[in-house]
């Protein structure tokens, strides 16, 4: 279908719903679409489902260009044959969906200031994307907030091949640009602990770049991938925002990770109570502050640098027990041995703080297997500070068969700051802090 051109119009109201739902062979690509240009205008408001493609190959298309309308005001469900897609195109259009309820396998794509408005109704999403530049909106009607439950498990790949590795990237989320806004508040959930195969890499992705904002408030918890191989990330680059203001828990569905990457960018986490294989990385005078019911952290990281900071809120210290028992590797070979490196907390430079102050015990006692070396390390480099000043204990791993050790490096603190670290004991292993 397509209408263009100012008072071009192309009423099919009465139509109910549009199957392209086929099922294609061979490796080709078949793209379906409908198109409102130029101010033409399609009126599909009668329409209640679309199903997308069996084939991820194919696709059907709603496009929308420089005032175009796309009539679409009884849909309710955009579903999947298999894994072909819908995608939603608008430039410089703008596009109501009052009545939406699910969206499957569906990529939303905004550009040149094109806006989409979301009703109240919308209450699951699975495998949808979002991409949003130059100023555009995606919000809901009348701040009528959808409540809706996020999956991200079936975007993954295998390329089948043993011998060798490939990365797939995977924008769930991305906003970038001043003015850019993609507003699902009303999601209550993300996940992303889908369980691949093969030896692949899969980095699902979620980025405010740019002065872009994404607005996740009303997430609670996170699932990360299954597979180490694999993550979910939330990047943030040049004053991008992401909004996470209700996350109370990061997850993993086994031993992929949740990484938050800020560069020149800030995060506020007044809500966190657990992180599990979590992975914070800033730099460039990155921020993040952390509320006071942090209360347990297991196989997490952080690693900051060019006057980056990481702290409390408002002075309200957390208190937390960290662990990092399942950070360790073996190689499977007898034969050879292998010195895995693991970086738990790094503070690089003058003016980076990395303030854990409220975690209260490290426990690196970790039992591995094999022949292998695994050294767990806390580095406070070139005037970086890492404030662990609550610590009382800390437990080294438990085989003497190898040097297994937990390291602090140039810990630069004050006495004070050290203080705290008043038992250093061992399960076989070394403790080394200078």
């Amino acid at each position: 279908m397509q209408a263009e051109g100012a008072g071009t119009l192309l009423d099919l109201s009465g139509i109910q719903s549009i199957d392209a739902g086929f099922n294609s062979t061979g490796n080709d690509h078949d793209y379906q679409k409908i198109n409102a240009l130029d101010g033409g205008v399609i009126d599909l408001s009668g329409v209640q489902w679309v199903e997308a493609p069996n084939d991820g190959c194919d696709r059907i298309e709603f496009n929308a260009t420089n005032g175009g309308e796309l009539l679409l005001n009884g849909l309710e469900q955009l579903t999947s044959a298999g894994a072909g897609d819908n995608r939603i195109a608008l430039d410089a259009a703008s596009l109501t969906l009052p009545s939406i309820q699910l969206t499957d396998r569906t990529d939303i794509n905004l550009s040149n200031g094109a806006n989409v408005t979301v009703g109240p109704d919308l209450a699951e999403i699975t495998d949808s994307t979002w991409v949003l530049s130059e100023e555009s909106v995606l919000t809901e009607i009348d701040t009528m907030t959808f409540s809706a439950l996020y999956s991200s498990t079936g975007l993954w790949a295998d390329d089948g091949w043993s011998s060798q590795t490939t990365t797939y990237n995977w924008t769930l989320m991305q906003a970038e640009g001043a003015g850019t806004l993609l507003d699902l508040s009303g999601i209550q959930s993300i996940d992303a602990g889908f369980n691949s195969t093969g030896n692949d890499h899969d980095y699902q992705k979620i980025n405010a770049l740019d002065g872009g904002v994404i607005d996740l408030s009303g997430v609670q918890w996170v699932e990360a991938p299954n597979d180490g191989c694999d993550r979910i990330e939330f990047n943030a680059t040049n004053g991008g925002e992401l909004l996470l203001n209700g996350l109370e828990q990061l997850t993993s569905a086994g031993a992929g990770d949740n990484r938050i990457a800020l560069d020149a960018a800030s995060l506020t986490l007044p809500s966190i109570q657990l992180t599990d294989r979590t992975d914070i990385n800033l730099s460039n005078g990155a921020n993040v502050t952390v509320g006071p019911d942090l209360a347990e952290i297991t196989d997490s990281t952080w690693v900051l640098s060019e006057e980056s900071v990481l702290t409390e809120i408002d002075t309200m210290t957390f208190s937390a027990l960290y662990s990092s028992t399942g950070l360790w590797a073996d190689d499977g070979w007898p034969s050879q041995t292998t010195t895995y490196n693991w970086t738990l907390m790094q503070a690089e430079g003058a003016g980076t703080l990395l303030d854990l102050s409220g975690i209260q015990s490290i426990d690196a006692g970790f039992n591995s297997t094999g022949n292998d070396h695994d050294y767990q390390k806390i580095n406070a480099l070139d005037g970086g500070v890492i404030d662990l000043s609550g610590v009382q204990w800390v437990e080294a791993p438990q085989r003497r068969m190898r040097p297994n050790r937990v390291q602090c490096h140039k810990w630069r603190g004050t006495p004070a700051q050290r203080s705290g670290a008043a038992n250093l004991s061992r399960r076989w292993g070394q403790s080394d802090c200078p």
